[in-house]
């Protein structure tokens, strides 16, 4: 069921894009605005309708999906017919309307969507303010904008969550991807930092930075009891540690050696993971 929905929620989009971009020539202006309006509210309003119904969950789902797909388009269209000047504050709108979606429904995959658009967002005021254009590639020039992001996404995991309990996991596991990703990135494109330092200096900065990020993720998940955030702090470290594997013996070592290197590790990994785990299990 889970499978269907997600299959039916794309290709309702799709349908909602292309029906658009099909008849879109046709209307008049005034046609346009009402009916970009109108499309995200009555799609809420069906999603309200389903959500009345414990059997039509999955309907919900889908109907809150084509709802943010309807709002994205919304306001993409709107922009191009006014002639709008692209702006930042458009990622904060859709983060806003996916994050009320998500707690209003209790829909994960809208709150990731909603966290990453805000994340983006952050980061894109952040290359503006510092006098750059915020559209790629000019946005990722600057990646540490991204770590901010991703730190402040999992500071959000930390207020108190009454209604959704399960979004707290939800939203630390976002933040940690959109915090180390880049700073996997800058262990060897220094120059895409803002820190005043050599390059080799920030490589050397941040490849510290990939180990201890995902460590205290582990540390943090073993004092507080979260599984999923010790699996990705794990996964994170692996990741890590197999990129420096690689800079440091796949020019050099035979490669029979190397992948043997990299299968002793992952063994003694999942020993010490193992150990976590019945430590988790007696607590």
């Amino acid at each position: 069921m889970q499978a269907v929905a997600v299959i039916g929620a794309i290709a309702l989009a799709a349908s909602v894009f292309l029906f658009f971009f099909t008849l879109w020539g046709r209307m008049s202006v005034g046609l346009q605005v009402t009916v970009l309006v109108a499309a995200p509210l009555w799609t809420v309003a069906l999603a309200e309708i389903a959500a009345r119904w414990q059997s039509l969950r999955f309907l919900t789902w889908l109907l809150t999906v084509v709802a943010f797909a309807c709002f994205v388009l919304n306001l993409g269209m709107l922009g191009e017919i006014f002639a709008m000047t692209p702006s930042p504050e458009a990622l904060l709108a859709y983060g806003v309307f996916a994050v009320a979606l998500a707690y209003a429904y209790g829909q994960p995959l809208l709150l990731v969507a909603g966290a990453s658009c805000l994340a983006v967002y952050l980061a894109a005021v952040l290359v503006r303010f510092a006098g750059g254009w915020w559209l790629p590639p000019s946005l990722f020039s600057r990646l540490d904008g991204f770590i901010i992001s991703g730190a402040a996404i999992v500071g959000w995991s930390c207020l108190p969550h009454k209604v959704r309990d399960e979004f707290p996991d939800v939203l630390r596991a976002t933040g940690l991807i959109v915090l180390c990703v880049p700073i996997l990135v800058l262990t060897h494109q220094g120059h895409v930092s803002w820190l005043p330092l050599g390059e080799r200096a920030v490589e050397v900065i941040y490849q510290l930075l990939s180990f201890l990020v995902p460590a205290a993720a582990i540390g943090v998940g073993m004092r507080r009891g979260w599984p999923g955030t010790i699996g990705l702090g794990g996964a994170l470290m692996s990741i890590a540690l197999c990129i420096k594997y690689v800079d440091w013996w796949w020019q050099w070592m035979p490669r029979y050696l190397f992948f043997l290197m990299v299968g002793a590790t992952a063994l003694i990994l999942l020993w010490l993971f193992g150990r976590v785990r019945a430590r988790l299990r007696t607590a």
